[in-house]
């Protein structure tokens, strides 16, 4: 879990705002949204090219968590590309929670941790639109 906090801090620090889009459109991220069935998101490097693939059918705030997940794949997991991930067997599910709380890790530093101090999981969840399963991979 240290690992995620500490490389959301230092992108923040660099980048100096914690909104994934912002973060990926100044890495040079292309940013792609089209409909992938039943798919939320995938990051791809292809010629140097850097792309975020969302699904055109999520909700905004999906599409930041999404965005804020794909992004931790690329800052965590460079080696591989989304594809590489899920053929790798059991490794994958280490590398989707790793990506999970770097998402949250990032979308949390949007607020104030003093508006959630007497909030519950699902409280937190109705506010930031961030799934209580990753809200959950973090301890509060």
């Amino acid at each position: 879990m240290q690992k995620e906090l500490e490389a959301v801090q230092q992108i923040i620090k660099k980048y100096k705002t914690a909104d994934p889009f912002d973060i990926t459109e100044r890495m040079g991220f292309i940013i792609e949204e089209k409909p992938l069935g039943s798919l939320r998101a995938f990051y791809r490097i292809s010629r140097r090219n850097k792309f975020i693939a969302l699904n055109s059918n999520l909700e905004d705030y999906q599409k930041r968590v999404e965005c804020a997940h794909e992004l931790g794949h690329y800052v965590l997991h460079k080696e591989y590309n989304t594809f590489m991930l899920s053929s790798i067997g059991q490794s994958s599910a280490r590398f989707e929670k790793e990506a999970d709380r770097f998402a949250v890790y990032l979308l949390l530093a949007m607020y104030d941790p003093d508006d959630f101090m007497e909030y519950t999981i699902e409280q937190i969840s109705a506010l930031t639109g961030i799934e209580q399963y990753r809200l959950n991979s973090i301890a509060f």
